[in-house]
């Protein structure tokens, strides 16, 4: 014979579940939408992720104990299409409780240097998935799909559940309770919706005040290269055109205990530069184009990109002016101004030049206090020196 009642295992997993989703659900808005920092931002991503695979691991269990175990059988007094839905729904359900957080899992696995901690003490291992801004795409596109279905399907769950109290009058949702008395439900239905309505409120709250979500960050749409903004040299005496597809310049600095490297390839300069006599010849300015940054994981370039750090929309490139090169005894000394976000700073940046044939290669290696720009504000998490390697490759100007 079936139960009237839900066993209490099969209770505590159903509302424990469900009170987790609508916080991963409602968090995950807020996590990017509020404009958090960089360490805030940290925090709750790695939080996020932990209580997803707690929900994977519960919604797994939940599955076993459904198939092992018998459920009260459906109300006498229900019609022939909800006799049909009703199955049908919970079986979604149990299908986007483990696809939800799977497909986030195989998100951060594409993510090249992420490492993934349970509360930040249990390591996770990444799935062998192709790390590429294709498959970040993919699997970032399909978590949000389905997590949107999901709360979609919550909210019909929860409307016929509602339903079935107020107006059927049958025990369907009491069914679902500690205790299966009216009077459990009197106090309980009423205040179960109010949490619901306000979660409600709350969510719509986030949206309608901080807008766009700025989880992929923005890209400016006049944006142009530091090369269109520049060009090439005009070819007079000691000048040098630079090659952009050789050139590059790689920041590399420390992360919440991981060492991070984000790679620019969209250098372009006007230099002038006699080897022999930089004193009397010698002056740069470079233009590096911030829209290029790649560090090899979306949400660091969706981080960079953002308002804390370059914010590359409205300054989409940094500038190195010098007008002032010395000779020492291992190379040359440029003197400058570096600007980031209408912020200069004078920097001395060292750098040796080899010839190869016509074309000269030029090294330098400087670090930068990233704090004294105001890039991503004094948080702990990531270290104030940045260092600052440039490769660059030119020609005599013709």
């Amino acid at each position: 014979m079936r139960p009237t009642s839900y066993h209490r295992v099969a209770k505590a997993l159903h509302w424990l579940i469900a009170v987790l989703i609508i916080a991963q659900f409602v968090g995950g808005k807020f996590m990017t939408h509020l404009g958090l920092g960089t360490d805030e931002k940290f925090f709750v991503y790695q939080m996020h992720k932990s209580f997803g695979f707690i929900i994977l691991g519960l919604s797994l269990y939940r599955l076993y104990w459904r198939l092992t175990h018998p459920v009260p059988a459906l109300p006498t007094g229900m019609s022939k299409a909800e006799q049909v839905i009703a199955p049908i729904t919970h079986w979604l359900f149990y299908g986007f409780m483990i696809a939800v957080p799977l497909t986030g899992w195989l998100y951060v696995s594409a993510q090249s240097g992420v490492d993934t901690k349970i509360f930040f003490l249990i390591p996770v291992f990444h799935f062998p998935v192709p790390e590429s801004d294709f498959w970040r795409g993919a699997f970032d596109n399909a978590h949000s799909a389905l997590a949107t279905a999901m709360i979609g399907l919550l909210v019909l769950h929860v409307a016929a559940a509602l339903k079935h109290h107020y107006m059927s009058r049958d025990e369907t949702f009491l069914r679902m309770l500690p205790a299966k008395e009216a009077a459990t439900g009197r106090i309980a239905v009423p205040a179960i919706t109010g949490a619901l309505v306000a979660v409600a409120a709350l969510y719509l709250v986030v949206m309608l005040v901080w807008g766009e979500d700025d989880h992929h960050g923005s890209t400016p749409t006049d944006e142009m290269t530091a090369i269109e903004q520049i060009g090439r040299t005009s070819g007079g005496p000691h000048e040098w055109s630079l090659l952009p597809e050789e050139s590059y310049v790689q920041l590399t600095g420390s992360a919440f205990g991981a060492e991070k490297t984000v790679h620019i390839d969209d250098v372009a300069a006007e230099i002038v530069l006699d080897l022999e006599h930089p004193e009397e010849a010698g002056a740069i300015r470079a233009q590096i184009g911030l829209t290029s940054l790649d560090s090899g994981e979306a949400i660091t370039n969706d981080e960079l990109k953002g308002a804390g750090w370059f914010s590359v929309a409205e300054y989409p490139a940094a500038m190195f002016v010098s007008d002032e090169i010395i000779a020492t005894a291992q190379g040359f000394v440029a003197k400058g101004m570096l600007t980031i976000r209408e912020v200069s700073q004078p920097i001395d940046l060292p750098f040796t030049v080899t010839m190869e044939g016509v074309t000269a290669i030029a090294s330098a290696e400087v670090v930068v206090d990233r704090t004294a720009f105001g890039l991503g504000g004094d948080g702990a998490g990531v270290t104030p020196q940045v260092t600052v390697t440039l490769h660059i490759e030119a020609e005599p100007a013709r």
